[in-house]
């Protein structure tokens, strides 16, 4: 594989972006996310402000209680944020944990009375990725127990010892009021469960050292670079329980460049970044959709389409602008290649021009290849928190600050 190029002069001038992005973002939620009764805000609207009935969903509260104990590790170790990540910590275990099961409930209402009781893989690795990082920041014993509770609650009851990987048959998700299937028919295992549980085990062996944590993140590693990943470098979305693909082709390319990016996080953790196999797959799956997804006229990523084929739909979505600026990144430091920095560089312009609400320093949630807001105004909802905007800022400039030359 090629050594980095030379020309890194780009860097302090994208860390300088991130940072400007990250510092708002930051601003945003410590202003409008705390909730009184504990935890944040379920729904804020285009202003930020709160939106009734104020229930509050399971994912997004561990989603924040990780994104500001990496934002305090990160940009800033102050007193205010330890507060806010005390305050979520508590109102996660507090209410949406379940002692019977040491899973966690979907959601709950305002104050932390369980409204849906349902547990699943998906909702389950955010709880372990969001206590792990908060067990470690802040040197918190309670909560590393309880991630590893989690951890092994999940593992009990759903690893696949002979296949490997998780069955997730039978698991639900609410989506808008209505019930769902992670699972297509005919399948029992899907990848974005699969690539969080991943980021997850990546966490709590930082934090725990744990050799069953360790060996799980080492299959799940190998079996997504591997197995669910196809031929041409695309990360297949539903399998068999003895990984079949199900259903037809469709890359979705903002999963995979964030799962290119994980999966170098993981390999690092567990002293595999230097095999070269490793390093070509993940640079196969990053830049197959960094290239194939690519808005070439006005810079970022595209939601879906067909591997090696047309893209299918072009909406320019929040989560998978961030993503790409982490996965073009490390496309560039694995690689050497300009054109990563290059294509960081557009999505930035796509992002600051478009995505960014300029009243507040958050982002929309959907945009059309033009740049017009489509669909939610809001700035948060159940499936949208501070993650994954403040990770993307956050880690670009930890990963450029770190880099030679950055």
């Amino acid at each position: 594989m090629k050594t980095p190029a030379p020309d890194m002069s780009r860097l302090p001038a994208i860390k300088q972006r991130t940072d400007r992005l990250g510092q708002a973002i930051a601003l945003f939620w410590k202003k409008h996310g705390p909730d009184s009764r504990g935890g944040f805000y379920g729904v804020l609207d285009e202003q930020g402000r709160p939106v009734a009935p104020h229930n509050k969903a399971v994912i997004p509260q561990a989603r924040h209680l990780w994104a500001f104990a990496a934002w305090y590790k990160l940009t800033e170790p102050t007193p205010e944020i330890k507060t806010l990540c005390d305050d979520l910590y508590t109102f996660l275990t507090g209410h949406f944990r379940d002692a019977n099961t040491e899973e966690y409930f979907w959601m709950t209402d305002d104050r932390g009375r369980p409204l849906k009781a349902e547990h699943c893989l998906y909702a389950d690795s955010f709880v372990i990725l969001g206590l792990a990082l908060y067990a470690r920041v802040f040197s918190h014993a309670k909560a590393l127990e309880r991630a590893m509770a989690c951890f092994r609650a999940i593992d009990a009851r759903a690893h696949d010892a002979k296949a490997g990987g998780y069955d997730q048959l039978g698991e639900i998700f609410w989506e808008g009021g209505v019930k769902r299937a992670w699972v297509v028919e005919g399948a029992r295992k899907e990848t974005n469960t699969h690539i969080h549980l991943l980021e997850s085990y990546t966490t709590l062996l930082e934090a725990g050292h744990d050799p069953l944590v360790a060996a799980r993140l080492e299959e799940l590693l190998d079996l997504i670079a591997y197995t669910f990943t196809q031929a041409p470098g695309y990360v297949h979305t539903q399998f068999t329980a003895d990984w079949k693909p199900v259903g037809p082709p469709r890359v979705s390319y903002g999963h995979d460049v964030e799962t290119a990016w994980l999966l170098y996080e993981a390999a690092s953790l567990l002293g595999r970044a230097g095999d070269e196999k490793l390093k070509e797959q993940i640079v196969k799956i990053g830049s197959l959709s960094a290239r194939e997804g690519w808005d070439g006229k006005r810079g970022g990523l595209f939601q879906t389409g067909v591997p090696g084929g047309r893209i299918t739909d072009r909406t320019k979505v929040w989560w998978i602008q961030a993503e790409t600026v982490l996965g073009l990144l490390r496309l560039y430091f694995l690689s050497g290649e300009a054109e990563w920095l290059e294509k960081t560089e557009k999505t930035l312009d796509w992002i600051e021009r478009n995505q960014v609400n300029m009243k507040t320093g958050e982002w929309f949630e959907n945009a059309d290849e033009t740049g017009r807001i489509t669909g939610s105004r809001r700035m948060a909802h159940d499936w949208k928190s501070s993650y994954h905007t403040l990770r993307a800022m956050a880690y670009a400039s930890r990963w450029i600050g770190e880099y030679p030359g950055g």
